[in-house]
Formats: C-alpha cells, structure tokens, sequence
C-alpha cells in the first residue's frame, strides 16, 4: 500500500548536489521493491552521476537484518558483521541481483521458478516463459547503464511471491514512441505496456513466424499475476499501473500520476 505515495513523493529525476546520505537505521520495514529500488538508485548515483553515496544500516535491526540477508549490502559492496542467518529464511529469498546480458537471466529464472514451486508443468513453463521475456525486456530495451536489478521474496503465511524487476533506463514510452507514435505520454505507455503483441521492436501487425511472440512478456506476466488473485504494477516516468485479480478472473485497474 505504500508503493503509490512512494513514487509521487520522490522525483528521481532530480540529481543531488554533493555527497547523498541514505539513511535506513530509522526503517521498521523494508520490502522486496523498496530494496530493489533504493538499489538501483543507489547505483545509478554512483556509476552514472560519478556521486559519493553514504549509507547508514543497523544490520541488528529487524529491517537491516533484512537488507543483509537480501544481498542488498553485497551487491553494493557494503561491510558487516557476519552472523548467522537462519536458513529457512534464505530458502524463502532470492536475493538481489544485477543483471546485465542475457547469459544471466536463466539462473535467476531458475531461482524464482524454485521459490513458486509449481507442479503444474505447463503452468510453470508459462510463468518461466513470461519471466525470462520480461527480464529480456530489460536488457534489450531499456538501455540501462547499469543493468536491470532483481529480487523475489516468498511469504509462507500468505502464500504470495514478490519479484521485482527494476532498471533507470529511458523508459516505456521512449521505448514504444516511434512504433507507436500516439504513446505521447506516461499513462499511456503503462496502458499500453501490458497489452499482448505491444512491443518496440517490430511494428504493429508486422508479426511471422520468428517474432510472434514479440510484446508478450509484460502481458502474460499480468494475466498469469492477476489470474491468480494477486498484483501487477508497472510504473514508467511519472506514471503507474495497479493492476489485481479477484478469484473470478476480473481485473481491476488503477492508473495514478505524480
């Protein structure tokens, strides 16, 4: 519930001036996008706008506990004390990673495709599918500097799975424009976005044998997520989409804008 303020509070656009401090010794609680995000953040600073970045973690707090054990403190080269951690929680983690060629998507895939533990063989070739196709998406399109970063949590009391797939890139509606001229702004990219055969790489209806599968990857994330009873969001330069299934297969769509 607090993924909507969160994005209409902070323009990420705007490049801080001098040494940047994020503090998280004051967090109680810390999700899977939140981390992934703050991640990319963080290094968009420090690799793209060449920023000394300071961060501040009580890694025997609940929250920075967490950071540690999401590979958060790893992956941007952050020192602590090694403790243990429980192994059932890792089990239930697939931590955060950055993913910059294509070679690297198939074991995290394989990670996520562990953690959701489907039987059923033709519906965990589809999620697979979908997974891959998005992850894809980042690394052909998004022109990110930096790479697509990524993270899945399994909550066992609910029996939800969060995965996450964030990069600074140019964006959706850069992406789509000069195939679809009339994708002007963000909401309507994030409208857009999801739809099947939308993509930017071949133009509309110019689809064979070899692409027709282009443009599905957002899609049948969204279809498998809200089929499924849970939550689909995509959010694009100022725009967002909220997307949930109900038990009946209906979707209901909600668009915001900062």
């Amino acid at each position: 519930r607090e993924l909507v303020p969160f994005f209409r509070k902070w323009n990420w656009i705007n490049k801080p001036i001098g040494q940047t401090e994020i503090d998280f010794t004051r967090t109680n609680f810390l999700s899977p996008w939140a981390i992934t995000l703050f991640a990319s953040y963080i290094l968009w600073l420090r690799e793209v706008l060449h920023k000394n970045v300071r961060i501040k973690i009580n890694t025997r707090s609940v929250s920075g506990g967490y950071l540690v054990r999401s590979g958060f403190c790893d992956l941007l080269g952050l020192s602590y004390e090694r403790e243990v951690v429980d192994a059932h929680i890792l089990e239930r983690t697939t931590k955060l990673r950055r993913i910059s060629t294509s070679s690297e998507i198939p074991s995290f895939a394989k990670e996520v495709m562990n953690l959701l533990a489907i039987e059923d063989e033709e519906i965990a070739g589809a999620v697979k599918y979908a997974l891959v196709e998005l992850l894809r998406n980042v690394i052909q399109h998004s022109k990110c500097t930096i790479g697509g970063l990524c993270m899945a949590q399994y909550y066992p009391d609910t029996g939800l799975v969060e995965l996450v797939v964030a990069d600074l890139g140019v964006g959706i509606k850069k992406t789509l424009h000069n195939k679809y001229p009339e994708i002007d702004d963000d909401i309507k990219a994030v409208k857009f976005a999801p739809q099947p055969h939308i993509s930017g790489t071949f133009a509309p209806a110019a689809y064979s044998t070899m692409n027709e599968n282009a443009g599905l990857g957002l899609f049948f994330i969204k279809e498998i997520v809200t089929l499924s009873g849970g939550g689909f969001f995509l959010g694009t330069g100022k725009a967002l989409v909220n997307i949930w299934g109900d038990n009946s297969g209906r979707q209901r769509k909600t668009y915001f804008q900062s």
